[in-house]
């Protein structure tokens, strides 16, 4: 497990349900194993069933906003433009809902467009949330009295409480206090908070970095912008790092290092051929800056936590993408919880080797098709291989 200067309490995400969202108009649910594969055609609804889980968390990581993140500066993982892009079309009821579980907790939360609250008509706002921390369920509705507030929260006193729509989740507002705590499972929302996003196209590489950047304790947005503050001086990712670039045949020797530029800064640099001759990354092909952060991602989660790699087949080698599959299923193996969505026949097939090869239990893996029907609407099949 990687040290992230304090482990903190992930309990890993076990299935997410969205209802309501673009094409996946009607309840589709993915189970979330070590391994979980998304596969399909374009527009089939991958990145349909994971897009609301990056909703909540850009929201979670941005300053207060009414209701869901949808667009702007901190719409980091995710640019739905507004409520009306992402609400699939033809709903008696249109709202958005999401179910995320995780081995002994649940949180169910459904927004609707502003307009039906008299505000902003793209927005999405909260009105009604279920959660199970184990303890048994609660459950908090926009039109709940202030009686019904205090037996569900088994509140004391005479307060007025009301439920009022905040960014993420609903709050519980007492008129004789200044504060707006939202209502949540704090361990399930810090396992959210903790997802590490990779897309499939990411330029965060610089030539030069100071010598004073750190990544910080926790990272918000994108993962591969922190890629380079990650491998620098004193790195404890940088010789896992290399390893993986080595295995996938894209450097000829297991080295990354940070070597001194100018004063105070320092570049990243790779061997370009075994001659030992050392080259800046950005000097190198294009599938190293594309790897480099799946192979820091996988390194750096720690056991539970979730990663989602967007197509890590990019620019990749064939020869190369059945090494990844090496990869993913060792960082399944010691406990991470990595979600491929993907476009490789062959990063499947050899996915299904490993397994067919006892590399891989076939209980650590599950695949979900998707395929879009003839009436626009979204059908997952999910199998655990044989």
């Amino acid at each position: 497990m990687a040290d992230q200067g304090g482990a903190r309490k992930i309990e890993p995400i076990t299935s997410i349900t969205v209802e309501g969202f673009k094409s996946l108009a009607k309840p589709s649910t993915i189970d979330i194993a070590p391994l979980t594969i998304l596969a399909g055609a374009n527009s089939s609804g991958k990145s349909s069933i994971m897009q609301p889980l990056l909703l909540i968390k850009q929201t979670l990581e941005a300053p207060y906003a009414e209701g869901l993140v949808l667009s702007g500066d901190h719409a980091t993982h995710v640019d739905a433009g507004g409520a009306d892009a992402v609400l699939s079309f033809g709903l008696k009821k249109p709202i958005l809902s999401v179910d995320i579980a995780a081995t002994s907790r649940r949180l169910s939360v459904g927004y609707v467009a502003g307009n039906y609250l008299g505000g902003d008509k793209n927005s999405l706002l909260p009105v009604r949330m279920t959660m199970d921390d184990g303890r048994g369920e609660v459950e908090l509705r926009r039109d709940m009295s202030s009686t019904e507030v205090s037996q569900a929260l088994h509140l004391r006193g005479e307060s007025a409480y009301t439920v009022e729509p905040g960014s993420a989740f609903l709050s519980v507002v007492d008129p004789d206090s200044p504060l707006r705590p939202p209502f949540h499972d704090r361990v399930l929302v810090g396992t959210i908070m903790e997802v590490l996003h990779v897309s499939g196209k990411h330029t965060h590489f610089r030539r030069y970095y100071g010598e004073g950047e750190k990544a910080p304790s926790r990272l918000t947005g994108p993962f591969p912008q922190y890629v380079p503050l990650l491998l620098g001086p004193f790195s404890q990712y940088s010789s896992q790092a290399g390893e993986c670039l080595n295995r996938l045949g894209l450097i000829p020797t297991p080295r990354i290092d940070a070597m001194p530029a100018d004063a105070g800064t320092y570049q990243l640099m790779v061997e370009a051929a075994v001659n030992g001759n050392r080259v800046n990354i950005l000097d190198v092909g294009y599938g190293v800056s594309q790897a480099l952060p799946v192979c820091v991602a996988l390194a750096y989660a720690q056991e539970g936590q979730l990663v989602y790699l967007e197509e890590p087949e990019v620019d990749l080698h064939p020869k190369a993408q059945v090494r990844l599959a090496e990869l993913l299923a060792e960082a399944a193996n010691r406990g991470v919880r990595v979600v491929v969505e993907t476009h490789s026949d062959l990063l499947l097939l050899s996915v299904m080797t490993l397994v067919a090869q006892g590399e891989l239990h076939r209980g650590k893996i599950r695949l979900h098709w998707f395929k879009r029907e003839d009436d626009g609407t979204t059908h997952i099949e999910s199998v655990t291989p044989d």
